[in-house]
């Protein structure tokens, strides 16, 4: 499913890279503007509009694959929870139903907002997530992104089933 679904969505995926590396192209123009208009915030925002405008960037094209993935997350997320045959069928290695979060490990006590158990494949998911971001971020405003999003994740997908996370995991790998 994951392999159909990023097949289906590889013209985002290429314009996203396209628009990442217009990005990085204009990355000193960007910061020439910054500093030009430190004192003036809306000057700076509409010169940064006119040099997208110019060299036919988007800025919010990186985020197009990311909304599109939502439905078939919620979907999935449904499906998983709801289809009778799933249950209790096993899959691989440590994670033997896929319409239940898999547990790797359990910490003994419950902690605020991520719980009893520690999801193995929301950790691989994490880390294959942080290593994807280390690799196309650029921009050192965007930096912390690369930090913050994987620890959202964690908290996110740690309670869903081990399907959700498995197909994201994958749409990462192939990505």
């Amino acid at each position: 499913f994951s392999v159909l679904i990023k097949i289906a969505t590889i013209p985002l995926s290429t314009g996203q890279m396209r628009s990442m590396r217009k990005m990085k192209v204009l990355q000193p123009k960007m910061t020439e503007l910054r500093n030009k208009h430190k004192d003036d915030p809306k000057k700076m925002n509409e010169e940064t509009m006119k040099l997208y405008r110019t060299y036919g960037v988007n800025p919010v094209g990186g985020c197009l694959p990311l909304v599109l993935q939502m439905p078939i997350l919620f979907a999935l997320y449904s499906v998983l929870r709801n289809v009778i045959q799933l249950r209790q069928a096993p899959f691989a290695l440590w994670i033997s139903d896929l319409s239940v979060p898999d547990v790797l490990f359990h910490f003994g006590t419950k902690l605020p907002i991520i719980g009893e158990t520690m999801s193995g494949l929301t950790l691989l998911l994490v880390v294959t997530m942080f290593v994807q971001q280390m690799f196309t971020v650029t921009d050192p405003r965007q930096k912390q992104m690369a930090y913050i999003m994987p620890v959202m994740f964690i908290f996110m997908f740690n309670n869903l089933p081990s399907g959700v996370a498995l197909y994201y995991f994958t749409f990462n790998i192939l990505g």
